[in-house]
Order: structure tokens, then C-alpha cells, then sequence
């Protein structure tokens, strides 16, 4: 959050004045501006949401702490690659001692990236390609495009759209559309998939979190040789398309920052080992 300086401890027997001390929490504060620099499209009712706690203390102390959680706030709203903090008394005219200014420098996310990659596995290779575009309407959105193809003839496309809402809970509401094609030579045949997906997530208590799914999807199998009569007869019979919905709901422990401590500790000690000595004829014993 910032820098700390130091001086050096004076050598003893030197006369120096006393030093005193004052606790943080008995320095009275409060905040009468809060600044932003570096936005640009992110909305300025985003902005006031994630700062307002910071108008309510008292100390400073709880300056401190408060202007370190709407720094997280900030940075976890997707819209920033850099959120810095600056606490300064306030300059303004008739100001008292206990006023403060808090300034945050913000850099945004560029509002296009791409992606190139390539990926060996499953006796296929495969050249992934992918475009993001965050903070798409100043307030967290983001779309996502992504596409595969692999050495196989198998090919993937994914689009999703993401909508943070305010609120406590975290909600974030996601859809999403998909299509995958793959042939399977030795059995004649050509699978496409395509289907869509509607997902919320909420946190309904620190390290508990929610997702609500809803999934819809449509299978074609094609005959790799229209010449092969004895295929296109069975999917004639049992249809060559299947659609099927499914809905899902998931709940996640996070159980990842738990104090390790030891439950049982044991001692482990080595047993001396007895070799006898060896035989007059040379054999081992």
C-alpha cells in the first residue's frame, strides 16, 4: 500500500529526546474526499459502490484496513490490472487535522486480448485461438470467444458472456452457446454437438460457493461414407439426432487456507541391527 521509512536507532549514551508512540486505533480520521485516476469506461456507480464503507470510520486504523478492502473490491471486479492506494491529510481550505484525502490509481484492462496456444494430448494436436474483451460495458461484463482444431478434423467453438451483480452475494450470471464436431474413422460415423449453458453463481458464506446450471444440448451423428448403406439404415431406425436438458446445482468448500498443525505427532527411533560374524570357511552366515 505503500512505503515505511526508518531511521537508525542513535548509538546509546547519546542524548536524544524520548520517542512516544500512539496506537493507530486513538488517531481520530475521517475521510471527506475519496479521487480516482486512470478510469476511463468503468461506470462511476461501480466505483462509489465499492468505496463507500470508507465515509464510516472513525480512526485510523480503520482508514487503513477499510481502504485495503475496497482495493481487493476493485481489483476483483475485473475491470483493473492495477489498483494502488494513497492516504494523504486533505489540502482543502479549512481542513482540520483529522481529514483525509484516499486516492486511487487504477489502471484498466485493454479492451481487447487474444491468445494463441497449442496443446499436445490424447494423440492429437491442437492449435487453441482465443479472444477476451473485459469490462465490456464499464461494469465488470466480459465476453469470451474461443475456438479449436485439432489434427484429428475435430474442431470447437465456445461463446460466453459474463454479468457481475452487486450485492454481497457475489452473483455472477453467465450464457454461454458451444458447438464440437469430431470423426471416428474406425467406426464410420461423425459426431456434432452444439447446446447452450446458463450458469449463476453466488457465495452464501466465506469459503461457500453456489453455481445453479442449466444445460441444453443437440446431437447429430452423419455417416462419414454416404456409400455406406448399412449406417444411414440404422440411423434411420433409432434417429440421428438426441436432445436432452440438464440442470445442475453445485456447492464448493474452500478449505485451501486451514491452519496445518500436526494432530498426532510420533517419534521415530532405529533399531540396532545384530550382524554375526562370519564363518571359518568363508560362507556368509
Amino acid at each position: 500500500m505503500g512505503t515505511v521509512h526508518a531511521r537508525e536507532a542513535p548509538p546509546p549514551g547519546s542524548s536524544s529526546p524520548p520517542s512516544t508512540t500512539r496506537p493507530l486505533d486513538s488517531i481520530s480520521a475521517q475521510v471527506v474526499r475519496v479521487h480516482f485516476e486512470g478510469v476511463g469506461r468503468t461506470k462511476e456507480d461501480v466505483l462509489v459502490g465499492n468505496v463507500r464503507p470508507i465515509f464510516d470510520v472513525r480512526h485510523f486504523e480503520d482508514l487503513v484496513l477499510k481502504a485495503q478492502d475496497a482495493r481487493n473490491s476493485l481489483r476483483e471486479l475485473g475491470c483493473f490490472s492495477e489498483v494502488d492506494v494513497h492516504i494523504d491529510t486533505s489540502s482543502a481550505a479549512g481542513a482540520s487535522a483529522q481529514d483525509y484525502e484516499v486516492t486511487f490509481r487504477v489502471t484498466e484492462l485493454r479492451r481487447m486480448v487474444g491468445s494463441i496456444n497449442t496443446m499436445v494430448g490424447n494423440q492429437e494436436g491442437s492449435l487453441l485461438t482465443g479472444l477476451r474483451m473485459p469490462n465490456l460495458l464499464g461494469r465488470g461484463e466480459r465476453l469470451q470467444l474461443d475456438h479449436t482444431y485439432g489434427t484429428r478434423r475435430t474442431s470447437a467453438f465456445n461463446a460466453s458472456l459474463v454479468k457481475p451483480v452487486r450485492g454481497r452475494a457475489r452473483t455472477n450470471v453467465s450464457g454461454s452457446i458451444f458447438q464440437q464436431m469430431a470423426e471416428f474413422p474406425p467406426s464410420g460415423f461423425k459426431e456434432l454437438n452444439r447446446g447452450a449453458l446458463v450458469d449463476v453463481s453466488f457465495v452464501s458464506a466465506p469459503q461457500i460457493s453456489h453455481n445453479l446450471q442449466w444445460e441444453g444440448a443437440w446431437r447429430q451423428l452423419n455417416a462419414l461414407n454416404r456409400l455406406d448403406n448399412y449406417f444411414l439404415k440404422v440411423l434411420e431406425i433409432s434417429f440421428s439426432f438426441f436432445r436432452n436438458w440438464s440442470i445442475y446445482h453445485m456447492c464448493t468448500l474452500n478449505s485451501l487456507y486451514q491452519d496445518l498443525r500436526l494432530r498426532r505427532p510420533r517419534a521415530v527411533r532405529p533399531l540396532p541391527q545384530v550382524v554375526p560374524p562370519p564363518r571359518p570357511d568363508g560362507r556368509p552366515p
